[in-house]
């Protein structure tokens, strides 16, 4: 049951308002309680940096959708917004990607849904 889904996939960047909706449509989900995903796909043009985090929300590595090794694509859940870009579990990691990555037009899906 698919309650909001943001297909970024056209390589056509979105404005500061369109991610800003974007953002604020995700934070409203998560504050209610819902699973939010984000799919990322490889892509040459607009590649889609993964930030890895320590337990104090630091930066401790970087990863990007070019020199992963998760194949074509990788879903993952939301699990909280910063003001830099969506906070992501990867594998039982959490991970930073940013917004900029998600405006500039990559390939990523966004997409939630009630579980009874």
């Amino acid at each position: 049951n698919n309650i909001l889904t943001a297909n970024l996939n056209s390589n056509t960047p979105l404005s500061t308002t369109q991610m800003g909706s974007v953002i604020g449509q995700v934070d409203a989900c998560l504050r209610q309680g819902k699973n939010v995903s984000i799919g990322i796909s490889q892509s040459e043009e607009n590649p889609i940096r993964m930030e890895r985090l320590d337990d104090n929300g630091n930066v401790v590595g970087v990863t990007t959708t070019l020199d992963w090794s998760e194949g074509g694509g990788h879903v993952m859940y939301i699990t909280g917004l910063t003001e830099n870009g969506f906070v992501v579990s990867s594998w039982g990691k959490k991970y930073l990607i940013p917004y900029s990555d998600v405006q500039n037009g990559s390939a990523t899906t966004i997409f939630t849904w009630n579980i009874n």
